[in-house]
């Protein structure tokens, strides 16, 4: 069955593998303990690293080492979650997370650059600002319903004439905001585009009758159809697969997605949209039967930017030939790749890991962002704090994730937060940034 990866592939693969060992409670490594928050106001030169856990400060010892591996700091994070040190540029910050139950993560940001400021945001997202608002939109003839979208939440149910509630999550003062309204049969009839809408500013209201109103205003179009022609199809894709948005910085507002399978090298896929003047993120995905990875292309393009067309081959990354294989004696993670027109410059890797032990066993994930510049990504070797967290030849490895990417600005641009949704690398500008991935991610 075909897998709709493009929703989740905009994070870009966070699963983690299974391991096969029952694992018994132990406590935090003794040396980790014995570590100190890190103190005073970090030097203008200092790279920093920031963690939260579900949205709040959170501790970890952040282990700070230069291109040989040398350690120039290790220290805890402190009540603000930030832990920094002076250290060389192309050096390695890793961050080591007791999650209980026998069970560290751990998070290596390699060739980080001086001064830097590093982002690591562990769990759920945690805190959202909620804008609730009372709406009312404009009436459109023979419409049975009205349902709003925007960059920060949606759809919800509105009315023109009827101030209704609602609640946008995380949108700062401007949302671009969508209005559709619907048919007899409750399908869309029209739209209503209003991009860069100010929002109500003031104290937080804590019940619908103190919510500010929005009323918005314009007139409503009609839909368009779309066609993104594509050449240069691999013979190996037997379906291509498009998802188009009404998207940039803020987020995405609206999204479809349709697919045909290529006949003599090519396809045409059709998607309905809004026909509003608009940047539109396209990621397109060529499904084959018997390829390793799964690659995908994200292009966002500016609004009015017209027909939407793509050589594939000539967009796509090396594809995985093998899958891959951690090599203990050289602590790296190895593949190998077939040629292809575009040069990735990032690798993302997780491993999964469990070692045997008197009385517990102990489990970790050791997750890596990199440039890319070979088809192996090497681990540092990191000071034993009482535990050697190296994998090694007898542990349990699981290779959860191998994500290669090219994106606009190259590795530099991604990263100080690569562990978050690298789609921000095009939805802020037009450009293009290609992945591929190990598996397709599940929904």
């Amino acid at each position: 069955m075909r897998k709709h990866v493009v929703a989740a592939a905009l994070c870009v693969i966070a699963c983690r593998g299974r391991v096969h060992h029952g694992i018994d409670a132990g406590p935090t490594d003794a040396a980790i303990d014995a570590l100190s928050p890190v103190t005073g106001d970090p030097p203008a030169n200092a790279t920093k690293l920031v963690i939260s856990r579900d949205g709040a400060p959170a501790m970890a010892a952040v282990i700070f080492q230069d291109a040989d591996m040398n350690v120039v700091s290790a220290v805890l994070t402190n009540e603000q979650g930030v832990a920094w040190a002076v250290m060389p540029a192309g050096g390695f910050v890793t961050a080591i997370e007791h999650v209980g139950s026998g069970t560290d993560e751990l998070t290596t940001f390699a060739a980080v650059e001086q001064a830097e400021t590093l982002t690591l945001a562990l769990g759920n997202a945690g805190p959202q600002v909620y804008t609730p608002l009372s709406v009312t939109v404009p009436a459109d003839s023979n419409a049975s319903g009205y349902q709003l979208y925007s960059s920060c939440g949606g759809p919800a149910g509105v009315a023109p004439g009827v101030f209704t509630d609602v609640q946008l999550v995380g949108c700062g003062t401007l949302a671009n905001l969508l209005v559709v309204s619907l048919d007899a049969n409750a399908d869309p009839q029209s739209t209503l585009y209003a991009p860069d809408t100010a929002l109500p500013t003031g104290p937080l209201a804590t019940d619908a009758t103190s919510y500010p109103t929005l009323s918005i205003a314009g007139a409503y179009g009609g839909f368009a159809t779309a066609t993104f022609t594509y050449v240069g199809v691999p013979s190996m894709v037997s379906y291509v697969e498009t998802y188009q948005a009404i998207a940039d910085a803020r987020g995405r507002v609206f999204d479809r997605t349709a697919g045909a399978a290529p006949s003599g090298g090519g396809a045409n896929v059709t998607i309905t949209m809004p026909a509003v003047t608009a940047p539109t993120l396209t990621a397109t995905t060529g499904y084959t039967t018997s390829e390793i990875g799964q690659q995908i292309i994200y292009e966002e393009r500016a609004a009015g930017a017209g027909a939407y067309s793509l050589d594939l081959a000539a967009a796509m990354l090396p594809a995985y030939n093998t899958p891959p294989a951690y090599d203990a004696a050289a602590r790296a993670v190895t593949w190998s790749e077939r040629p292809a027109a575009v040069t990735a410059d990032v690798v993302r890797t997780r491993l999964s890991m469990y070692r045997d032990d008197i009385p517990a066993g102990r489990a970790w994930t050791w997750r890596m962002i990199a440039p890319r510049s070979a088809t192996r990504v090497v681990y540092p070797q990191l000071p034993s704090f009482g535990f050697d967290f190296t994998p090694s030849g007898t542990d349990t490895i699981v290779i959860d994730e191998l994500t290669t990417a090219s994106v606009p600005g190259g590795y530099a641009a991604v990263r100080a937060d690569g562990f978050g949704d690298l789609t921000h690398a095009v939805m802020s500008a037009p450009g293009r940034m290609v992945v591929e991935l190990l598996a397709p991610p599940q929904l």
